[in-house]
């Protein structure tokens, strides 16, 4: 079997998990509109399932990308996905029946995978001949360490630690050591490399001594506005927060001459812009709610209503559907047409599905009531249409490769 069709059956195989665990958070979404559903049951789904099902794939391929490895250890890979799953499996079991030992057991696994995708990160790193972008791998390190942390705070969270008063306090420090630490830090990471990729213009030297200075302030920022939270100071919390942004601003400042000279064109880089934007809204606005909530209760309340969808779908989801639109066609191979062909599909109403997403999140942040329960419709359809495309682009392009006749990118 040749490479590319090795590689394109690796991707094909690793997609059904998030796929799944997508699946399953709509089917929760929908339920809900029958019965009453735990709110955080579908955030867990989608962000511990299917987004970082994502993350642990692609940081592995990246990592061997910038650091010119070969793809040599996807049997290793494989455990550490699948025990990954089990413990995600565990800890959503453990909250539907409220059971703190399988949930603390889930976390467990899933510590454990994450830690061991970490070390591998790192040895990695340690065993390669240096790269222009090998700092890339160490917003990795960092983001998967951070997540190690977050699931600390979800488990006390879950346990009931400490009294009412410290409880919507834990649900911030989880919220921004998994959303901000483990996604965000992901997601910048990668953009260094990927974003100039997409719009096929230059990266330019600017990026490097961005992503030089970034990194330990970023890491620092995010630990700090947790540490704050944990330590009821909301004020410093959110200026700790305002912080984290403007060092985001100063790394990804080149992108915007990189802008200026190719606009977004395709699905891929509008999702992927709208998703950034995505992320300064709801990060700002978690800042304001830190800044201005009279009291932590509030603070918690207002994150579900209007800065989760922000975040959760509006920049987790949206991310991660722009950035494989893009990957999807290019990783499967098949030959120079077979790529195009996979290209021309994901691009099919491409736009409309970009739009229709975002209009969604938009009712869904700003509508009361019955309008937010539309606005989830719309950018579940959405979503759901997304994942569709990649899943048949995926479906015909295994068959291509299967073909005897399959042409293969050397």
């Amino acid at each position: 079997m040749t490479r590319p069709a090795r590689r394109a059956g690796w991707l094909i195989r690793t997609a059904w998990p998030p796929l799944l665990w997508l699946l399953a958070a709509v089917v929760v979404l929908l339920r809900g509109l029958v019965v009453e559903v735990d709110g955080w049951l579908p955030v867990h789904l989608v962000l511990l399932g299917a987004v970082s099902n994502v993350v642990l794939v692609w940081t592995a391929h990246f990592t061997n990308a910038v650091l010119r490895r070969p793809s040599d250890d996807r049997p290793a890979q494989a455990r550490r996905i699948v025990a990954f799953n089990v413990g995600a499996l565990l800890v959503v079991a453990g909250a539907v029946l409220e059971s703190v030992p399988l949930l603390s057991t889930g976390a467990l696994v899933v510590v454990l995978a994450v830690a061991a995708h970490a070390i591998w990160l790192a040895r990695a790193l340690r065993s390669s001949l240096p790269a222009r972008f090998a700092r890339t791998v160490r917003f990795y390190i960092a983001a998967a360490s951070l997540l190690v942390l977050g699931i600390g705070a979800g488990v006390a969270l879950e346990a009931g630690v400490g009294d009412d008063e410290i409880e919507p306090r834990l649900v911030v420090v989880h919220l921004t050591l998994n959303l901000l630490g483990w996604l965000a830090l992901t997601v910048l990471g990668t953009l260094i490399t990927l974003w100039p990729t997409m719009l096929r213009t230059p990266m330019g030297d600017a990026v490097e001594v961005a992503q030089l200075a970034a990194l330990p302030w970023l890491v620092i920022a995010v630990i700090g506005s947790a540490a704050a939270a944990l330590a009821d100071l909301r004020i410093i919390a959110a200026l700790v927060l305002v912080g984290f942004l403007a060092v985001a601003a100063r790394l990804t400042s080149p992108f915007v001459s990189q802008l200026r000279a190719k606009p977004p064109r395709e699905v891929a880089t509008w999702s992927v812009l709208a998703g950034v934007l995505w992320f300064v809204l709801g990060t700002a606005g978690l800042a304001v709610v830190e800044l201005v909530g009279p009291d932590w209760e509030a603070v918690d309340d207002r994150l579900g209503r209007h800065v989760l969808p922000c975040l959760i779908v509006g920049f987790a989801v949206q991310v991660v559907v722009g950035a494989l639109c893009y990957l999807v066609p290019v990783m499967l191979g098949g030959g120079p047409a077979a790529v195009r062909a996979s290209i021309q599909q994901v691009a099919a109403l491409g736009r409309s599905r970009v739009a229709l997403l975002n209009l969604g999140v938009l009712v869904v942040v700003l509508a009361p009531g019955a309008g937010r329960t539309l606005g989830l419709l719309v950018a579940g359809v959405a979503v759901v249409a997304d994942v569709a495309v990649l899943a048949l682009t995926a479906v015909r392009a295994s068959r291509r490769t299967a073909s005897p006749g399959a042409a293969a990118i050397p």
